[in-house]
């Protein structure tokens, strides 16, 4: 297999990300708790984890090896997205969007019961780990998802979405 470097939508999705989190940071200069740098630099660092993952030749590899597409997914999972979490990203993040978005989106959808109440049962550790059980099995063990994944990006995309959202 071809051993090249990779760019595509994800690795500027994750560019944006990156953007939002250090324009959420210099926006937020009255602050409620303390960030300090070191919180910064471990977001940064997951955010190069997982994009080091995502478009490094070892995506080329994980596509035709499996213990290639084991470690890249280890490496999103138990590294990337940790660090990124240690990095305390949700004010940054929220911060950073644009004006529109947060008074126009994320603030009805924040203010509404049902989501407010959804947030808390899915973030609740007991369920968080059930959902990330499922999730692993399901994506790895389940007849034809392994192949799915391999054979459809958007699926593979979505795999890689669910290792970060069964983490929060």
């Amino acid at each position: 297999p071809k051993r090249d470097w990779s760019s595509d939508v994800c690795s500027s999705d994750l560019v944006l990300v990156a953007w939002w989190y250090g324009n959420g940071l210099r926006r937020w200069r009255w602050r409620s708790r303390e960030h300090r740098w070191w919180q910064t630099a471990a977001f940064y660092v997951g955010l190069l984890t997982v994009v080091l993952s995502l478009e490094s030749p070892l995506d080329t590899l994980a596509a035709h090896h499996f213990s290639m597409h084991m470690i890249q997914h280890e490496l999103i999972m138990t590294i990337g997205v940790p660090l990124m979490l240690v990095g305390a990203p949700t004010t940054p993040l929220l911060r950073g969007l644009p004006r529109v978005v947060r008074f126009e989106v994320v603030a009805p959808l924040a203010s509404a019961p049902a989501v407010r109440t959804l947030y808390h049962v899915l973030t609740h550790p007991l369920v968080a780990l059930g959902l990330l059980t499922v999730t692993l099995w399901a994506s790895h063990l389940a007849p034809g998802w392994y192949d799915a994944a391999i054979r459809h990006d958007g699926i593979h995309y979505w795999q890689h979405g669910t290792f970060a959202l069964d983490r929060k």
